[in-house]
């Protein structure tokens, strides 16, 4: 199944009116078909689920796993693989109005720039304060912790436990995320999440090799930056 980008200008209000069925994003008012997801994506997102629900519960933040709408602007609507939000008041019946505090994506190969570069802009812009990228590929976990205005990136690999920092106290078991291997006979492809225009910083962390696979690391980039680098927003073809 191909996920297209449909060229006609779309209002958030005829975003909501889409079939239930639909699974499109929208970015500045262009609608994005999205695939459904493969297995091991799938599998991947409910391991994040649990062990994020695990820790949540009884407590004010809430995760919400995709599909889950989260309104940057007013014609800019994303579904995040998985979503934290710990004010109460930006949730309604339709999703999040406004940054959540945490957002996951996990790349695939025709979605990694779109991940990687674009969603990484928007999410920067609009204050959202943890933003994890997943690389099913290299089972890398890249982490933008948002200070002041800029993200600071920080690196995993399958074996660590990635801490959370807008939920002290709690860590995520990665070797549990990863241990699912890519389904037999799928090749994935290479990740390509090269961003025209746009300068990166890979951070090593201790105990993490600099070189590791990772096509690109978003490391620290201001909001200013961000708004004078557009990214291209021209990704047809979305499958995961």
């Amino acid at each position: 199944m191909e996920a297209l980008r449909q060229e006609e200008y779309y209002t958030y209000e005829e975003w909501l009116e889409l079939d239930d069925d639909v699974y499109a994003e929208l970015l500045d008012g262009s609608l994005y078909m999205m695939a459904s997801p493969s297995r091991r994506h799938q599998g991947m997102i409910t391991e994040f689920t649990r062990q994020f629900a695990n820790f949540l519960y009884g407590k004010p933040c809430k995760i919400y796993p995709s599909p889950f709408g989260v309104r940057l602007a007013e014609d800019t609507v994303f579904l995040p693989d998985i979503t934290v939000v710990c004010d109460p008041s930006k949730l309604n019946d339709r999703g999040c109005e406004g940054a959540p505090d945490l957002v996951v994506e996990i790349l695939s190969p025709s979605t990694s720039r779109y991940d990687m570069c674009t969603k990484f802009r928007e999410y920067l812009r609009a204050g959202v304060k943890e933003y994890w990228i997943v690389d099913p590929q290299t089972d890398i976990l890249t982490v933008h912790i948002l200070k002041d205005g800029s993200y600071v990136t920080d690196v995993y690999s399958n074996t660590d436990a990635a801490p959370v920092k807008v939920l002290p106290g709690f860590e995520v078991d990665l070797a549990a995320v990863f241990a699912d291997a890519q389904e037999p006979g799928v090749d994935e492809g290479v990740v390509d999440g090269s961003c025209d225009g746009v300068g990166f910083e890979a951070q090593g962390r201790e105990g993490v090799a600099e070189d590791f696979p990772v096509a690109v690391v978003c490391g620290e980039h201001d909001a200013a930056a961000a708004a004078d680098h557009e990214a291209e927003r021209g990704l047809d073809i979305f499958d995961f």
